[in-house]
């Protein structure tokens, strides 16, 4: 009798090569899911990162014009932003020229996956000197887009006149 016990007690050790094979394939499912969940975490990160870093560039360039701040010129300034596809450039005065001997430009660049559109006019946001609003600001023209090219995630900033950021959408 206690051979058959032995017998019987020694098949039952050890896993099948069907449950060995269910538990690989639910293992691999489960690190896909994981996977792709972290590569769109990653993306909406770097449209996140983008507009973070806009809207605080938004806000100083407004602060300057407001303050009069001269950057070591003789008087105060408007201040700027220009958009491009793939950059943005702040800079003083009511026009920006594409200079790149002017130290006071200064460029930014975006995460190459990043596109940037705007709908103000010229791709240009003025802020005036001593009231910081928006020059020449017209309704439907104060969107900025940034847009991701691979899954093309996306936010919009929408400007009022006086230069406030009144939605992030």
């Amino acid at each position: 009798m206690s051979n058959i016990q032995y017998q019987i007690s020694n098949k039952e050790k050890g896993f099948t090569f069907i449950e060995l094979l269910l538990v690989i394939g639910i293992t691999v499912v489960l690190f896909g899911f994981i996977t792709f969940n972290l590569a769109k975490s990653q993306r909406n990160t770097s449209v996140n990162t983008t507009v973070t870093a806009l809207v605080a560039d938004i806000k100083s360039q407004q602060l300057k014009a407001m303050a009069g701040a001269t950057e070591g010129r003789t008087a105060n300034d408007n201040y700027g932003i220009y958009f491009q596809s793939g950059n943005y450039t702040l800079f003083h005065g009511m026009t920006y020229y594409p200079n790149p001997s002017d130290h006071s430009n200064f460029v930014i660049s975006t995460d190459s996956t990043i596109t940037l559109s705007t709908t103000l006019p010229n791709s240009l946001l003025i802020f005036s000197k001593t009231s910081g609003e928006v020059a020449g600001w017209s309704s439907g023209k104060n969107t900025i887009t940034v847009t991701n090219a691979t899954d093309t995630s996306k936010k919009t900033i929408t400007i009022n006149q006086y230069g406030v950021i009144t939605s992030i959408q």
